[in-house]
């Protein structure tokens, strides 16, 4: 399938970027963090433990990983406009399910719910919005979408806990979702309806171009760097407590040193977006994978520290805010539409597979003798690894 993109073009790249990153910021929010924050009062309503809350979270993620290549297609196929309807939809339905939920039943199928609810309003479709309606401006504009995520943690979190300690948790979850679909609105008002993308399969004219990119690179390689990038972040992040604690961390400083890990992101995409026109994607990939080996070192060595411990957090923030922006731009630079379409239906899935289990596998690694220094040792050289696989498919595609 190749695209036609429209010429009715009126919005600046940087309103779109603001009205989709802010749809982030929202959906962030409450389909990922209200999730940690509700646990114990989830857990208490269904009579189970928080460890079986976070197991039906885990099978909503699955879930996302086996509906994103479908749903992806479609997205290609009809454009952003009704699957961002579907999706807003999805999520307040998700939302109303968990509010009600009594038992581990309900509560799984309203995780699923909003599984398939997050690959229609999260970061890949995002990433496709700007394949779809911007792909000159790909580079540009996934920054500013990024940049505005990385602030969901810092606003939504705190939201929650207030709605929740306020309200309750059941109408904190219906606050959060009508929240959510508010102002994700003038996303899919203005930003999805002003362009229209029509499938073609015969030649295109020259009056309606497509992009035409480089094809010599392999999609499975670029996968697999970039797979090997999200697992380091989503083993590390999800565990970050329990990592500081065995660095021997000081328990009064382990609250401000989390939330470096948000300003590490902001930092490194704030960074990239300045810098962006004159730096190029072997830049980025250098320093994501510069950014992942220094602070895994400080993981391994920084015992009792707090000041490495916080260097260690500051810095992963940045790498993993960096593998970030690679993953929405590079498979649009690196291939054409159809290849495209196939490696970001991948990347979505594998992702959503990645974010469910690797927690839990990090979790049992670090809870044996010597896990942490060997976990670092093993993730360094998986990012160094991933570094040289990136750089050589770039070389390959001519970026």
């Amino acid at each position: 399938m190749r695209f036609v993109y429209s010429t009715l073009n009126t919005m600046h790249p940087v309103l779109f970027a603001s009205l989709v990153g802010l749809q982030q910021i929202v959906c962030w929010g409450t389909l990922t963090y209200a999730a940690a924050v509700f646990a114990p009062a989830m857990a208490l309503a269904c009579g189970i433990s928080i460890a079986s809350v976070m197991t039906a979270y885990g099978i909503g993620l699955l879930t996302n990983a086996f509906a994103a290549p479908a749903l992806t297609r479609w997205v290609l196929r009809v454009g952003a406009f009704v699957p961002a309807i579907v999706g807003l939809g999805l999520l307040m339905l998700a939302c109303i399910m968990l509010s009600q939920a009594a038992h581990w039943a309900m509560l799984m199928a309203g995780f699923m719910v909003a599984g398939v609810a997050m690959a229609l309003t999260q970061y890949d479709f995002a990433f496709l919005t700007v394949k779809l309606y911007l792909p000159t401006e790909a580079r540009r504009v996934i920054t500013m979408i990024t940049f505005y995520g990385a602030l969901a943690s810092t606003i939504m979190w705190p939201t929650a806990l207030v709605m929740s300690a306020r309200f309750g948790p059941q109408m904190a979850w219906i606050a959060l979702g009508l929240i959510s679909v508010l102002f994700s609105l003038p996303a899919v008002l203005f930003a999805y309806r002003q362009h229209i993308v029509v499938p073609m399969e015969q030649p295109v004219s020259t009056d309606n171009p497509v992009t035409t990119l480089p094809i010599q690179a392999s999609s499975p390689w670029v996968l697999l760097g970039l797979i090997g990038y999200l697992l380091i972040g989503a083993s590390l992040v999800a565990n970050l407590p329990q990592v500081l604690t065995q660095m021997q961390t000081p328990s009064s400083q382990t609250a401000w040193i989390l939330s470096l890990f948000g300003i590490g992101q902001l930092f490194s995409r704030a960074l990239d977006f300045a810098s962006g026109r004159w730096l190029s994607s072997r830049a980025t990939v250098l320093a994501s994978s510069t950014c992942l080996v220094v602070a895994l070192a400080l993981m391994a060595f920084s015992d009792n520290h707090a000041a490495l411990a916080a260097a260690f957090v500051f810095l992963l923030g940045c790498g993993n805010g960096l593998v970030t922006i690679l993953r929405g731009v590079l498979p649009q630079q690196l291939f054409s539409d159809d290849r495209f379409a196939h490696l970001s239906s991948q990347l979505a899935s594998y992702g959503a597979l990645v974010r469910a289990l690797m927690p839990m596998v990090a979790a049992q690694a670090l809870s044996l003798q010597g896990g942490l220094g060997g976990m670092a040792a093993v993730y360094g050289l998986v990012a160094l690894l991933c570094g040289w696989i990136l750089l050589r498919q770039i070389r390959a595609g001519s970026v």
